[in-house]
Protein backbone atom coordinates (compact mmCIF):
# COMPACT_ATOMS: atom_id res chain seq x y z
CA UNK A 1 0.00 0.00 0.00
CA UNK A 2 2.58 2.63 0.71
CA UNK A 3 5.26 0.61 -1.20
CA UNK A 4 6.69 3.87 -2.39
CA UNK A 5 7.37 5.47 0.37
CA UNK A 6 9.94 3.04 1.36
CA UNK A 7 10.98 2.22 -2.34
CA UNK A 8 14.75 4.12 -2.26
CA UNK A 9 15.50 3.15 1.71
CA UNK A 10 17.52 0.22 2.87
CA UNK A 11 16.55 -3.25 3.47
CA UNK A 12 16.70 -2.70 7.24
CA UNK A 13 14.70 0.43 7.28
CA UNK A 14 11.94 -0.98 4.89
CA UNK A 15 11.98 -4.00 7.64
CA UNK A 16 11.42 -1.12 10.23
CA UNK A 17 8.95 0.47 8.50
CA UNK A 18 7.00 -2.47 8.23
CA UNK A 19 7.32 -3.68 11.95
CA UNK A 20 5.96 -0.59 12.63
CA UNK A 21 3.12 -0.93 10.69
CA UNK A 22 2.09 -4.26 12.28
CA UNK A 23 2.19 -2.68 16.05
CA UNK A 24 0.43 -0.08 14.64
CA UNK A 25 -2.07 -2.40 13.24
CA UNK A 26 -1.82 -4.69 16.93
CA UNK A 27 -2.64 -1.23 18.49
CA UNK A 28 -5.44 0.20 16.75
CA UNK A 29 -6.74 -3.23 14.55
CA UNK A 30 -6.58 -3.06 10.40
CA UNK A 31 -7.74 0.47 9.82
CA UNK A 32 -5.30 1.19 6.83
CA UNK A 33 -5.78 5.38 7.20
CA UNK A 34 -5.09 4.74 11.37
CA UNK A 35 -2.26 2.54 10.23
CA UNK A 36 -0.43 4.74 7.84
CA UNK A 37 -0.69 8.15 8.91
CA UNK A 38 0.85 9.03 12.10
CA UNK A 39 -2.07 11.73 13.27
CA UNK A 40 -4.74 9.62 12.54
CA UNK A 41 -3.08 6.57 14.72
CA UNK A 42 -2.04 9.05 17.16
CA UNK A 43 -5.85 10.46 17.30
CA UNK A 44 -7.21 6.81 17.20
CA UNK A 45 -5.13 5.60 19.80
CA UNK A 46 -6.13 9.02 22.56
CA UNK A 47 -9.85 7.92 21.69
CA UNK A 48 -9.37 4.32 22.78
CA UNK A 49 -7.66 5.41 25.77
CA UNK A 50 -10.74 8.08 26.57
CA UNK A 51 -13.26 5.55 25.47
CA UNK A 52 -12.37 2.51 27.96
CA UNK A 53 -11.44 5.01 30.79
CA UNK A 54 -15.06 6.73 30.20
CA UNK A 55 -16.63 3.32 31.09
CA UNK A 56 -18.13 2.90 34.29
CA UNK A 57 -21.12 1.22 35.97
CA UNK A 58 -23.82 3.63 34.42
CA UNK A 59 -22.53 2.58 30.79
CA UNK A 60 -20.86 -1.06 31.00
CA UNK A 61 -24.24 -2.86 30.31
CA UNK A 62 -23.32 -0.99 26.72
CA UNK A 63 -20.23 -2.38 26.04
CA UNK A 64 -22.00 -6.19 26.31
CA UNK A 65 -22.99 -6.08 22.77
CA UNK A 66 -19.24 -6.27 21.55
CA UNK A 67 -19.02 -10.04 20.67
CA UNK A 68 -22.68 -10.03 19.93
CA UNK A 69 -25.16 -10.18 16.71
CA UNK A 70 -26.60 -6.40 18.27
CA UNK A 71 -25.71 -3.18 16.47
CA UNK A 72 -24.09 -0.37 18.07
CA UNK A 73 -25.59 2.88 17.89
CA UNK A 74 -24.01 5.37 16.24
CA UNK A 75 -23.88 7.94 18.76
CA UNK A 76 -22.16 5.84 20.91
CA UNK A 77 -18.12 5.69 22.02
CA UNK A 78 -18.09 2.06 21.49
CA UNK A 79 -18.41 1.83 18.06
CA UNK A 80 -14.36 3.12 17.65
CA UNK A 81 -13.44 -0.29 19.31
CA UNK A 82 -15.08 -2.66 17.10
CA UNK A 83 -14.94 -4.22 13.68
CA UNK A 84 -18.27 -5.61 11.97
CA UNK A 85 -17.60 -9.67 10.90
CA UNK A 86 -19.58 -11.55 8.30
CA UNK A 87 -19.95 -14.96 9.39
CA UNK A 88 -22.29 -17.70 7.40
CA UNK A 89 -24.00 -20.14 10.03
CA UNK A 90 -24.00 -23.81 9.58
CA UNK A 91 -27.28 -23.59 7.36
CA UNK A 92 -26.13 -20.98 4.84
CA UNK A 93 -27.64 -17.70 6.57
CA UNK A 94 -25.23 -14.97 6.40
CA UNK A 95 -25.15 -12.91 9.80
CA UNK A 96 -22.86 -10.12 11.68
CA UNK A 97 -21.21 -10.16 14.64
CA UNK A 98 -19.32 -7.26 16.70
CA UNK A 99 -15.87 -8.04 17.38
CA UNK A 100 -13.15 -5.93 18.80
CA UNK A 101 -11.31 -4.22 16.26
CA UNK A 102 -8.25 -5.89 17.60
CA UNK A 103 -7.04 -8.37 20.37
CA UNK A 104 -5.44 -5.10 22.45
CA UNK A 105 -8.81 -3.16 22.42
CA UNK A 106 -10.32 -6.83 23.64
CA UNK A 107 -8.24 -6.83 26.66
CA UNK A 108 -8.10 -3.84 27.44
CA UNK A 109 -11.86 -3.49 27.09
CA UNK A 110 -12.31 -7.02 29.23
CA UNK A 111 -9.72 -5.26 31.94
CA UNK A 112 -12.33 -2.33 32.50
CA UNK A 113 -15.19 -4.21 32.41
CA UNK A 114 -13.61 -6.35 35.32
CA UNK A 115 -12.76 -3.17 37.44
CA UNK A 116 -15.72 -1.44 36.75
CA UNK A 117 -17.80 -4.80 37.64
CA UNK A 118 -15.09 -5.51 40.99
CA UNK A 119 -15.81 -1.55 42.07
CA UNK A 120 -19.63 -1.82 41.12
CA UNK A 121 -20.94 -5.84 42.45
CA UNK A 122 -22.45 -5.33 38.37
CA UNK A 123 -23.23 -8.37 36.33
CA UNK A 124 -22.01 -7.89 32.91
Amino acid sequence: MCAWRTCNTTQEEQVEYWRRMHMRMDDVGPIPRCIFQFNEYETRVRDIKNILAGIDASNAVHYGMIGGREMCPSNDASHKLVKVVRLITQKDVEEFVNLPACFSIESKLIGRLLEVDEENDIIL
